[in-house]
């Protein structure tokens, strides 16, 4: 889902590009002000770049450099 309000998306189940994990529920990422979160929909995929020092796995937080779908 998309909060334009707060600039946030949520996320299920992100799995990372390197290794053959999958981190399960869900996430709240802080998209760039740069982003556009009109182009994301409910279902779709999508490319996340994040910054590590700004990854919560305790609250599943993260803010991100980038965000695009696939």
């Amino acid at each position: 889902s998309v909060d334009l309000g707060s600039g946030t998306l949520m996320v299920e189940s992100l799995k990372p590009e390197s290794g053959n994990v999958t981190l399960s529920g869900s996430w709240a990422i802080l998209v760039p002000s740069s982003v556009s979160l009109g182009e994301f929909s409910p279902g779709s995929r999508v490319k996340i770049t994040v910054d590590a020092k700004k990854f919560d796995i305790q609250t599943r937080k993260i803010e991100a450099k980038n965000v695009e779908a696939k």
